[in-house]
């Protein structure tokens, strides 16, 4: 029979918990850390764990008692400082500063294995070299640390499906096909949100709660990915406007009027972005 022992921080309602359990038999949770109420109440729903190791404030959790008994440290610190719906405040901010913490808690406790995750923001040019040095704190442990696409690793563990991803974030198109060769070709374009839930349907959780915070966080997103869609339909239409100019010719009146459809919807998006951000900034 094979076992884990893990722990989490940053640990939400459980997600890497419910990941190991579909691998392993038998899955011990050492320890636990969640500062959300919500998802405090979501996991205790979920999950069996005594309130000794299920710390709140990663600041104050002293993670020597559980040295040597880990397998895996797996967690995300809070993404706002590195995501796109964020401030891009990055490692000094007050959210972004908590990967030192992940840091302090993986040195104290030296398991095998830890898994750091977070938004692909967090390795553009903006924070690379705070990413490096985040990496380098790492290696002084004497881990060999590496980035990996969440994706790719989650292709490295399927036995008989391949699959490849569409360039969206709220939508992904599965290429499968099983290794028979008599098999025929699948091609399966489904809202990732369905998706969702046909897991969530045979997973063992059955308590989720998502804080006010979390849905205006969730909304700004969406939003952000409608703004610049219409930009960038806003330009190409503007091309056009460039190229009737250089000829002398007066752009076609159902074109001059798409602009202006296109520039409100800008213009509307961009006042609701800016409601939103308000509200979820005032949530500390």
């Amino acid at each position: 029979m094979s076992s884990l022992n893990i722990a989490t921080l940053f640990s939400r309602i459980g997600a890497p918990e419910q990941g190991a359990m579909r691998v392993y038999d038998n899955v011990h949770t050492v320890f636990a850390c969640e500062y959300d109420k919500f998802a405090r109440q979501s996991y205790q729903a979920n999950y069996d764990i005594d309130l000794e190791h299920f710390h709140k404030d990663v600041n104050d959790l002293d993670a020597t008692p559980y040295k040597g008994k880990v397998d895996v440290v797996v967690g995300g610190s809070p993404c706002q400082d590195f995501s796109i719906a964020g401030k891009g405040a990055g490692f000094d901010g007050i959210r972004g500063s908590l990967t030192g913490q992940f840091v302090r808690v993986v040195s104290e406790v030296m398991p095998p294995v830890f898994i750091f995750e977070n938004v692909p923001g967090i390795t553009t040019a903006k924070f690379r070299h705070g990413l490096k040095l985040f990496q380098e704190e790492h290696l002084t442990d004497g881990y060999m640390v590496g980035l990996y696409n969440g994706l790719e690793l989650a292709l490295a563990t399927m036995e008989d499906r391949e699959c490849q991803y569409k360039d969206n974030p709220f939508r992904e198109k599965n290429m499968g096909f099983d290794k028979d060769e008599n098999r025929d070709y699948v091609e399966e374009d489904t809202p990732a949100t369905e998706d969702f839930i046909r897991e969530y349907k045979k997973s063992s959780v059955k308590h989720i709660i998502l804080s006010e915070k979390e849905y205006f966080e969730e909304k700004i997103v969406f939003l952000k990915i409608s703004l610049k869609k219409k930009i960038q339909f806003k330009e190409l239409i503007l091309e056009h406007f460039a190229i009737n100019a250089i000829v002398n010719k007066t752009p076609p009146p159902e074109l001059v009027e798409r602009h202006n459809t296109v520039q409100t919807e800008i213009d509307v998006l961009e006042a609701k972005i800016e409601l939103l951000e308000k509200k979820w900034m005032s949530y500390e």
